[in-house]
């Protein structure tokens, strides 16, 4: 697996989820980011090698060797992307309110966005930025 210093996972099979990922590939311009699935063996692999508990379903983020959940892993992958650095001002609010809006919202991502039941499928561009 090769080393890449900034990962974001996602729920392959969440609308929601392969939208964020879409935004990142194309908001992305200095390609700061890799993407993956938490479902692929490369995610599972990072999953347990990061020590990210098996409850967290929706996004984890990988940066300097530290694993981010919920709330702070969007906001810190938004903060990144010139387009939607105006996120940090949620940082202002206590991360339970963070997580509790966020969980909420994945908790009811397939309901409200829908559930695929495939994976996206990269573009030829778009796959060397896959892990």
């Amino acid at each position: 697996m090769p080393v890449h210093s900034k990962i974001i996972l996602i729920d392959g099979h969440c609308v929601l989820c392969n939208g964020f990922a879409k935004t990142i590939l194309t908001k992305d311009k200095k390609r700061l980011f890799s993407l993956g699935t938490l479902q692929s063996k490369e995610g599972a692999k990072l999953i347990a090698l990061y020590g990210v508990p098996d409850s967290v379903d929706s996004i984890v983020y990988l940066e300097n060797e530290i694993a981010y959940t919920h709330s702070t892993a969007a906001l810190k992958i938004l903060s990144q992307l010139p387009a939607y650095n105006w996120a940090k001002v949620f940082y202002a609010l206590p991360k339970f309110i963070r997580d509790w809006g966020y969980k909420l919202l994945a908790k009811n991502r397939y309901n409200w966005f829908g559930r695929k039941d495939e994976c996206m499928l990269p573009s030829k561009e778009e796959r060397e930025r896959f892990i």
